[in-house]
């Protein structure tokens, strides 16, 4: 194994136990630490369901931070291509961002709907019904939408849930709303631009003009034409740590 190989897996395994903990972290901190602006987005329901809600609210709010991580981590993919770079024992394969001399990064709308189908596909590993086997509960699958700002990003989604309790009925309708300051079109912007230099001068980038592009970026050497190049942006936060998106990159030699 190359000593690039080496420091690769080193500082992604540090990268991945202190930022994602995929799960377990966040279900964990989810009662403990959670920003005002989320905490913000919770409507009132009747006293009835208010456990029901909480429950669920707190499983679709650790859903779309699982998303977001894990699209961070695996270059814009929730789903990688089959040529990723498999990361064993963590879960995760980072996507190229360049391969044979093409701009393969997802774009901005393949994120988000990748994160959108993630989230509604997931979200029954975490929401919990045993404890309510009295109440009579109907549920519409979830719908989710997800919003890139400037500076953070909006997760709306549309879980639509009828509860009887005695024969008294309660619906809860209204969107689960959460937002993030996560700057996740500018990394965007960031890694094509990176990609773009890379297109023009393969081999010759000056990663001194890496500097200046507003977010510490670190460039792991795989083997002489591949390399990974970290993005982590300290203006963006979940959980008070700094945001992460990395991917792949591969010049033909």
């Amino acid at each position: 194994m190359k000593r690039g190989q080496i420091t690769l897996f080193i500082i992604i395994g540090i990268v991945i136990i202190s930022v994602i903990g995929l799960g377990i972290y966040f279900r964990d901190s989810l009662t403990k630490s959670q920003s005002q602006e989320i905490i913000s987005k919770q409507v009132e329901v009747a006293p009835e369901v208010q456990s029901l809600y909480n429950n669920i609210y707190e499983c679709l709010q650790s859903q779309t931070k699982d998303a977001l991580i894990l699209s961070g981590l695996q270059g814009g993919f929730i789903e990688p291509p089959e040529k990723s770079i498999d990361i064993e024992d963590q879960g995760i394969s980072i996507g190229y961002g360049l391969s044979n001399g093409r701009d393969t990064l997802p774009s901005l709308s393949v994120i988000t709907r990748e994160m959108s189908d993630y989230i509604d596909s997931m979200y029954e590993t975490c929401i919990d019904f045993r404890g309510y086997e009295k109440y009579e509960i109907k549920e519409e699958p979830p719908k989710t939408k997800i919003e890139l700002n400037d500076n953070s990003v909006s997760f709306i989604i549309t879980y639509k849930i009828s509860v009887k309790i005695d024969g008294k009925e309660f619906k809860l309708t209204k969107p689960y709303k959460y937002a993030y300051r996560v700057r996740l079109k500018r990394l965007h912007d960031i890694s094509k631009e990176i990609i773009e230099k890379e297109l023009a001068e393969p081999f010759a980038i000056d990663i001194s003009s890496l500097l200046d592009l507003g977010v510490d970026i670190d460039v792991l050497s795989l083997e002489p034409n591949k390399v990974v190049y970290l993005l982590t942006d300290k203006e963006s936060e979940l959980d008070n740590k700094p945001y992460i998106f990395m991917f792949a990159s591969e010049v033909s030699i």
